[in-house]
């Protein structure tokens, strides 16, 4: 796979994010923003990587921004 892709899901009361593929320079805006939009609408969000293959400084300063909000 190239690129990335986000999915969003809710179980048990928690927002899901799932992203798969590659978070780095070119896609790690889009993760932030999807980030910002599910904290902004939901008490409860979780982020499962668990299908990244690969995740750059910038895809780690996404999930650190999007933890902050």
């Amino acid at each position: 796979m190239t690129g990335m892709h986000i999915a969003t899901d809710t179980r048990g009361g928690w927002h899901i994010v799932s992203v798969q593929g590659r978070v780095d320079s070119l896609t790690a805006g889009e993760l932030t923003d999807a980030l910002l939009v599910a904290v902004k609408s939901n008490a409860k969000v979780a982020v499962d990587c668990s299908a990244l293959e690969y995740i750059s400084s910038m895809g780690i300063a996404a999930l650190m921004e999007g933890a902050r909000a």
